[in-house]
């Protein structure tokens, strides 16, 4: 009986050995991943644009409501497309399929982001910063535009080498849950909202 319960016991403590060696593996991809040039410059881009929110939200006229909503659903939209990169960039990870598909070909899913995040750049300087501009009298605003797709165009060259990581921790990726990822990969790095400037 007793030799019975030692090797209960050991099956028992080699299974949770193995599986804290594990989620290291798989909190060291993640970390990988977050520390990406990719993921280093995308923090930059959502620091111009919340600063950019931040500014225009405090050097608005409080008093013109109409004006300061339709600068909250500029942002706001602007802000959702730039998030929906990293969104879909977690389900992508989430996705086995998907996660294969780029080890296999790492430039089509870097040129497909690489589009994702112009559209999302175009988007913003065409809709946010006009407005942004007219309601602060801000001659900063062309600044603004040119900060704005210079951090884009380093994420970009930045997309590449992320998903070439990918193929790289292509194991540990399998091994990723929709929480961790979450938590560790887009509520982070995320671009925060009007309401939470």
């Amino acid at each position: 009986m007793n030799k019975i319960l030692v090797l209960f016991l050991s099956v028992v403590f080699c299974s949770v050995q193995l599986v804290e060696a594990q989620s290291k593996k798989v909190s060291a991809a993640l970390q990988q991943l977050t520390a990406s040039e990719f993921m280093v410059t995308f923090d930059s881009l959502a620091n111009v644009v919340e600063e950019a929110g931040r500014y225009t939200k405090s050097n608005s006229d409080p008093n013109d409501h109409h004006v300061l909503l339709q600068l909250q659903v500029a942002y706001d939209a602007s802000v959702q497309r730039f998030n929906a990169v990293l969104l879909n960039m977690k389900t992508d990870l989430l996705d086995s399929k998907k996660v294969k598909a780029m080890s296999i070909d790492p430039q089509v899913y870097s040129d497909s982001y690489k589009y994702r995040l112009n559209e999302a750049s175009s988007y913003y300087e065409k809709t946010f910063l006009p407005l942004k501009h007219s309601a602060t009298a801000d001659s900063n605003s062309d600044i603004d535009g040119i900060v704005t797709i210079a951090t884009v165009m380093a994420i970009i060259e930045g997309t590449y080498q992320l998903f070439k990581l990918i193929r790289q921790i292509r194991n540990e990726i399998k091994q990723f849950t929709d929480d961790l990822v979450t938590e560790q990969f887009y509520t982070p790095h995320r671009i925060k909202s009007w309401g939470e400037l």
